[in-house]
């Protein structure tokens, strides 16, 4: 009898689930009825059973989305319809990770694209690249007003020049003109026939020189024209527009650049919710091992999980630290990253907070919650990537992605964000090829040996780890001894005297050998 009812149960809940995507699909317009539709559609996918999620997506719920969120997209960046659709899918996407793979290898490539340029064009994001892209035409604009002042002192220089070239030829011009009359005195004796045969030569050869010095003076008077001082596209300061801007100049007189606050329109930009959302459906993604090298090698998507790392940290959060421990290893001995269900609270909020009609003020409400998960999301999306060997390298020579690591390990003031931190710079030591350029880098290891002394006993395991791992090379031996004056030796055998932990100790004590070997 139980098992009838279950399986009744389940057929009803299949054919609802049928029937609200079915609206959900076809709801184009208008816009209340589309809201409507996902806010049905957000009760059905409210849940924390894996097995159903794995329903939703063999239902195609993963591509409705996906057309609706292209669709929305396309009418207005910062839509609440927007974030209620990606809210929609990171519940649909809290199915078993072997569903999730098929769904990102079956919508993966023209998924990944929408969402990098959804988070391109978050707030943060945005001022982030206009502010670059400002600074890069303030250097342009300063460069070229001082080639502007180097070329009109060069111009002035070489006026001056023409002009004593000028003095020479009218001096020779007056010796000719005088050297003339002699000649001419001279024939005079000698008959008029002659003067008359001679004096148009003689004529001819005056106004070729009276001709060569008047072209002259007009070289230096068309040179002077353009000098700085007549010039008046060098006497008058450089102004130029900021694209994107509220009515802000950047003005140059070739000696000082102001600085240019951007501003950015609220509709310009992805509903911050949307963000949050996607980030971390990019986590669930990191934990298929299939999708890990396709997601490294996707264009930009590095660029945006870097950017995400570099977003000012706060204090005081409400984010509770993970439990010491958590997570798995992988075959080689790579820590992958654990997904801890979201709680339903939370996400009902994001969900909820859209009903309120003044947009502006939720954004305000929620930028400081949603840079910090970000980030979160963010980092464990990388500790999770970093645990496909082919992927080790590329992490690590991307422009920017250690800086960023290093900055979270050393500086963020959540446990679990320096933790994941510190298992990334785990995960990357663990390839030879990585293991000499990380070990001179001097950041690095000053942020190792400050994660030797963490509260947090994971932290200091990970760390350990790390250092263990980059002494197994002869040629960083010497290096790490040496390092900061030698004060790193003190600081192992600190750790190897007072550390509690047994398996701490025994990294350091490993590592003191390798040293000790080598």
């Amino acid at each position: 009898m139980n098992g009838w009812v279950s399986v009744q149960k389940e057929e009803l809940r299949s054919d609802v689930l049928k029937l609200t995507l079915y609206e959900l699909n076809t709801a184009i317009s208008p816009r209340d009825l589309r809201i409507k539709a996902v806010h049905a559609a957000l009760r059905e996918f409210n849940h924390d059973d894996p097995s159903k999620h794995d329903q939703e997506l063999d239902l195609h719920a993963d591509k409705i989305l996906l057309q609706k969120l292209s669709f929305c997209y396309s009418l207005r960046k910062c839509d609440e319809e927007l974030g209620l659709l990606c809210c929609a899918m990171e519940l649909v996407y809290r199915a078993s990770r072997s569903r999730v793979g098929i769904s990102f290898h079956e919508v993966g490539e023209s998924l990944l694209p929408l969402f990098i340029d959804m988070l391109r064009w978050s707030s943060a994001r945005r001022n982030d690249i206009l502010l670059a892209k400002n600074l890069a035409e303030q250097k342009e604009v300063k460069e070229k007003a001082k080639k502007d002042v180097h070329d009109g002192n060069a111009i002035t220089h070489q006026r001056a020049k023409v002009g004593g070239s000028n003095m020479t030829s009218n001096a020779k011009i007056s010796k000719l003109k005088g050297s003339l009359s002699t000649v001419s005195e001279e024939k005079k004796e000698k008959g008029d026939e002659y003067e008359e045969d001679n004096e148009t030569s003689e004529i001819e050869q005056e106004e070729t020189f009276t001709a060569s010095c008047s072209s002259n003076e007009a070289d230096a008077d068309t040179e002077a024209d353009i000098s700085p001082e007549n010039d008046s596209t060098l006497s008058a300061p450089f102004k130029r527009q900021v694209r994107f801007a509220d009515s802000v100049e950047v003005t140059s007189n070739g000696e000082k650049l102001h600085e240019t606050i951007i501003k950015i329109r609220d509709g310009d930009v992805t509903n911050p919710i949307a963000v949050k959302k996607i980030i971390k459906i990019l986590r669930y993604f990191s934990r298929v091992l299939t999708a890990m090298i396709p997601m490294a090698h996707f264009p930009g998507l590095l660029d945006e999980l870097v950017f995400y790392l570099k977003v000012p940290k706060v204090t005081g959060s409400a984010l509770e630290p993970q439990e010491e421990g958590s997570g798995v290893f992988s075959s080689d001995n790579s820590f992958h990253s654990a997904r801890t269900d979201p709680s339903l609270d939370s996400v009902y909020s994001d969900a909820n907070s859209f009903f309120s009609s003044d947009e502006s003020v939720y954004v305000n409400k929620q930028s400081t919650e949603v840079s910090q998960s970000s980030r979160l999301d963010a980092i464990a999306t990388i500790v999770n990537l970093a645990c496909a060997e082919e992927n080790k390298p590329k992490l690590l020579n991307h422009p920017g992605l250690l800086e960023a690591v290093i900055s979270v390990a050393r500086d963020d003031p959540v446990n679990e964000a320096r933790e994941h931190a510190s298992i990334v710079l785990m995960n990357l030591a663990l390839v030879d090829s990585n293991k000499i350029s990380m070990a001179n880098n001097d950041a690095l290891l000053h942020t190792i040996l400050k994660l030797l002394g963490d509260k947090v006993s994971s932290v200091r395991r990970y760390a350990s780890s790390v250092m263990l791992s980059l002494a197994c090379i002869s040629q960083n031996t010497v290096r790490i001894i040496g390092f900061n004056e030698g004060k790193s030796l003190t600081a192992l055998t600190l750790v190897l005297m007072n550390e509690e932990v047994e398996e701490i100790r025994i990294n350091v004590a490993e590592c003191l050998f390798n040293c000790a070997r080598y």
